[in-house]
């Protein structure tokens, strides 16, 4: 039996590319689609005779998944202050989609938002309300039959890559080339799609979150008039962390006109004893303060301990970072090994595996760059999300 294993796996040699370590010309080695992953497994099943679970089990162990990649097209500075402190850098595509160059196929991303969906930047959505997911289950449908997902949670690992470095100067001159007392970092957050048949985009924020984006709408069902499309399917994304939350914002209150009516309609004199403009007449009443409510994101002011990464304290010069987390992690934060990962600048509870385990069908990944007091900045200058999935 090994020596037919070992036939089998010679006469795979993108099996064999994949189990062998990254090159630096090509880190990530070879990268099977979905169609290779299925293909293997069914010769393994033909062949030998092997039960799934087994096959399961090699097909993990080799890391044979496929996976979608995005990345970020230009640099930036992010600046410690009141409102550039907390940017949104980079999302992945949702769980579950496979973005192809066909186009038209039924639930494949518009042309126009294969770019700008990576980088629209996101709006605060209050858990209360609720959210359009008419045509959500229709949509996870066609993307599951184009990416065939083992189960309900079938991602395996996340590779995120980071260059980056922050102002030069700056903090505890000790600190200075360590990952202590870093104020620039990155942290991961999380996004939900949801899909609605709607003919338009739902802009309005009483409708739906935002950012949005639209799907071919030609879907598999057969229709009365084949030569009429359905509109596009519109989706959104919410934001699930960093969570939202609803702070009271006072507004200018309105003021009375400048001369009180009379019961018979015309303007009071001015200068009558009970007129809101005479100095003499008293406190002029004003309405009390309107309040309004604003919601936005709940960013830490400190970095913690699900960091994805700091940067050197108060070092010039660009550093490469590739971090992965796995479901396999089970580091608890407690530990060595999490002291371990806080003196690389991550936090001590990004191994734990949760978040990789946790990710369901439709979940989206985000990056997101801080930079916290006066003189801080955090310079991006690449990001890019690997999402993998077993088939």
């Amino acid at each position: 039996m090994f020596s037919a294993f070992r036939n089998l796996y010679n006469s795979f040699p993108k099996l064999r590319i994949s189990m062998t370590s990254p090159t630096k010309d090509d880190p990530l080695g070879y990268s099977p689609s979905v169609e290779d992953v299925l293909a293997f497994k069914d010769l393994l099943l033909n062949q030998f005779d092997l039960p799934l679970e087994l096959i399961d089990t090699i097909v993990d162990y080799a890391e044979y998944w496929p996976h979608t990649s995005t990345t970020t097209n230009t640099s930036s500075s992010v600046m410690a202050g009141r409102d550039g402190e907390n940017r949104f850098i980079l999302r992945s595509y949702p769980l579950g989609f496979v973005p192809n160059q066909e186009l038209e196929d039924p639930g494949q991303m518009l042309s126009q938002y294969r770019i700008s969906y990576q980088y629209m930047e996101p709006k605060p959505w209050p858990e209360s309300r609720t959210v359009p997911h008419t045509a959500t289950e229709e949509v996870f449908k066609l993307w599951l039959a184009k990416s065939r997902p083992r189960n309900k949670h079938p991602c395996r690992k996340i590779v995120f890559r980071l260059k980056s470095y922050d102002q030069g100067w700056g903090g505890n001159p000790d600190d200075r080339g360590t990952y202590r007392g870093s104020m620039t970092w990155f942290d991961v957050g999380i996004e939900k799609v949801s899909a609605t048949k709607e003919t338009t985009l739902l802009e309005a924020w009483e409708l739906a979150p935002f950012p949005q984006f639209r799907l071919n709408g030609d879907l598999y069902e057969p229709q009365e008039d084949p030569n009429v499309s359905r509109p596009p399917l519109v989706c959104s994304l919410r934001t699930i962390k960093p969570p939202t939350i609803a702070t009271p914002k006072e507004i200018d209150p309105i003021f009375e006109p400048p001369f009180k009516k009379q019961e018979d309609g015309e303007d009071m004199d001015p200068n009558t004893p009970s007129s809101p403009q005479n100095p003499f007449s008293g406190t002029v009443p004003q309405p009390p303060p309107k309040q309004q409510t604003v919601y936005k994101f709940d960013h830490h002011l400190l970095s913690s301990d699900d960091t994805l990464q700091h940067n050197l304290s108060a070092t010039r010069e660009s550093r490469e970072y590739t971090i992965t987390w796995s479901c396999d992690d089970h580091i608890h934060p407690e530990t060595p090994e999490a002291n371990a990962l806080r003196e690389i600048g991550r936090g001590g509870a990004t191994a734990n595996g949760d978040y990789v385990r946790n990710m369901e069908v439709g979940d989206v990944v985000t990056v997101w760059a801080k930079a916290r007091f006066p003189g801080w900045v955090n310079n991006v200058q690449d990001v890019s999300i690997d999402l993998y999935w077993a088939v």
